[in-house]
């Protein structure tokens, strides 16, 4: 009778092998899922902690406060616009897939204002922080919201790491795989 039971048992944990080997599908789930976490960090200006607005939103939200004031908006409507951190055409939120190579599993952007995302830098940049300073002219120029152009030394930017991963995301991540290789 014990001879039956573990043949029966070499089976199972022979699928169970086979399935953890081949594990292609729940990470394509755990991918779809991270991405809709970076989103969701994106879409809330930061998690588990709000991060620092941008230059770019903090002016926005000056202006509309203005036009409230104004009678223009509501306080509510006011408080609505402005624009969110990191979000600024939509671009780098759009264009965040994931991608199953052996048994691994990436997740994030793959373009960011009007360019293709070619320099990994770039995305540590937003997601770490980091300061870039002017190398081969005095000064960095660009535009700033509302008209006209900043020229500076360099600029600084914080930390806002959108792929931040919550533990509960982990703990789902941990289920997806168990739920495969056990086979419910």
């Amino acid at each position: 009778m014990g001879y039956q039971d573990d043949r029966a048992l070499q089976k199972t944990l022979g699928g169970m092998l086979q399935r953890a080997q081949n594990a292609q599908e729940p990470l394509r789930e755990i991918g779809f899922l991270m991405v809709q976490e970076m989103k969701t960090n994106i879409e809330q200006g930061g998690r588990p902690k709000r991060w620092p607005r941008s230059i770019r939103v903090q002016a926005s939200r000056t202006r509309v406060m203005q036009k409230h004031r104004k009678g223009k908006y509501t306080r509510e409507e006011a408080v609505n616009r402005g624009g969110t951190t990191l979000r600024d055409s939509g671009t780098m939120v759009n264009s965040m897939t994931s991608e199953v190579q052996g048994n691994t599993v990436a997740a994030g952007p793959t373009a960011v204002g009007r360019k293709k995302l070619s320099d990994p830098r770039i995305l540590a940049y937003l997601a770490y922080g980091g300061t870039v300073r002017a190398k081969n002219k005095p000064f960095l120029r660009f535009p700033i919201p509302g008209g006209g152009w900043a020229r500076v030394k360099e600029v600084t930017n914080p930390a806002r790491d959108f792929t931040y991963m919550p533990p509960e995301a982990h703990e789902t991540f941990g289920e997806v795989m168990q739920r495969y290789v056990v086979g419910n």
